[in-house]
């Protein structure tokens, strides 16, 4: 499995050039996978992982870029608001793409269809490459999944969520993807 390092302090308790040795340090010890979101730090994450020059988004990147739409603080994921959302993280990010692009939590007010539609969309214009869930119940990924699959639309192949390891592996059986594969799992924990 691969480690993925995690920028939600960034801008926040780390400042930029803290953050900046801590994602050399990563990437000097053959980690490539960076994780960050729409939210974090008011997108100071995003920027900060942005300034670095790593030519995130292009295709002879070694380095992978996951961002995430979210809900909350007068967010949704509206068709517009997904759309804005993911475009403004590529700005912030300095890149034409991510390599994955998260759906960070359930908006209950908006139709879960609407939101498929609308990241199908973005990914028909090659705005990312794989589409994730984050702090999805195992129902609502189910029920994603038969969505997708139903409707043509790019199917979710990775869940990450706080939960047990356990429940995420329970949850990984119940969607195959693409006949035979499996969501892969993003487990993450807090370091204090």
């Amino acid at each position: 499995p691969a480690t993925v390092l995690g920028t939600m302090e960034m801008g926040r308790r780390m400042d930029a050039p803290a953050s900046a040795a801590s994602v050399r340090a990563f990437l000097e010890r053959g980690h490539t996978e960076l994780d960050t979101a729409f939210m974090y730090c008011d997108g100071q994450s995003e920027a900060i992982l942005g300034g670095l020059g790593l030519g995130l988004g292009g295709g002879d990147c070694r380095v992978k870029i996951a961002t995430k739409a979210n809900p909350w603080e007068g967010k949704s994921l509206k068709p517009d608001s997904v759309r804005s959302q993911l475009e403004t993280s590529l700005k912030r990010l300095q890149c034409p793409r991510v390599d994955l692009f998260y759906l960070h939590a359930p908006d209950h007010g908006t139709p879960v269809e609407e939101t498929l539609r609308a990241c199908h969309q973005l990914h028909q214009e090659g705005k990312f490459v794989e589409l994730g869930l984050s702090n999805y119940a195992s129902w609502e990924v189910a029920e994603i999944c038969t969505l997708c699959k139903s409707n043509g639309w790019i199917m979710p192949t990775v869940y990450q969520g706080s939960g047990s390891s356990a429940q995420s592996l329970c949850l990984a059986r119940k969607c195959p993807q693409r006949r035979t594969k499996f969501l892969s799992l993003g487990l993450g924990r807090w370091l204090s």
